[in-house]
């Protein structure tokens, strides 16, 4: 036997009408197993400490997947409330977006017809800004041609170059209004840059 060892043995039994656990320890002495303790015990007694430990696990495993089930419901229903409230503001913001971009629209209207009444209203003043002034250049290259008095003649020169760069002042507001309404029409043509360049820079003296 392994009781004879020294090391503990059991065995079940039936013993008249109920089942019985026959446990069997060594005693040793100096390491040598002198005597014997056995130890009878009902299967019965046994089995009701087990089912006991058995109930006691199932309470505590039911109480644990209750309060897991408890705490999925509860973290449902959150979530649930919350998807709502993102919904509620998400139609909020959403609604918002749309009113500010009817904004934006009905201010980039007003700002597109704000641009082409300013247009509108440069290209016509630049118009009748450019219709006196060649009468004007006319009439006094007219005069210069006809005068005699050195004096009176530096003072008209100084009255057509300021003609001339009024025209040319028009003339380039006009060309920008035709260039943002895509209106302008290029005409190739040779010149003298070098010419062109003297004529400017006397122009501008």
């Amino acid at each position: 036997m392994v009781l004879t060892e020294g090391k503990p043995s059991s065995l079940i039994y039936d013993f008249k009408t109920e089942e019985r656990l026959y446990t069997g320890y060594s005693v040793l002495l100096e390491g040598i197993p002198h005597y014997s303790l056995f130890v009878i015990t009902p299967t019965s007694i046994i089995y009701s400490k087990i089912n006991e430990i058995i109930l006691t696990e199932r309470l505590q495993m039911f109480s644990l997947i209750a309060g897991i089930a408890a705490a999925i419901t509860i973290l449902t229903l959150f979530l649930v409330r919350w998807n709502s409230l993102l919904d509620k503001e998400v139609k909020y913001r959403t609604k918002e977006l749309e009113e500010s971009n009817k904004q934006i629209s009905l201010a980039n209207i007003q700002l597109k017809n704000q641009d082409r009444i300013q247009k509108e209203f440069i290209n016509i003043a630049a118009h009748e800004l450019r219709t006196p002034i060649q009468p004007i250049l006319g009439l006094t290259e007219f005069v210069k041609t006809k005068t005699k008095d050195n004096e009176q003649k530096e003072l008209l020169a100084t009255v057509i170059k300021n003609a001339n760069r009024l025209k040319k002042l028009s003339e380039d507001i006009l060309d920008v209004t035709k260039i943002e309404s895509n209106s302008l029409d290029l005409n190739k043509e040779r010149f003298d840059l070098v010419n062109y360049y003297m004529v400017l820079s006397n122009n501008f003296k």
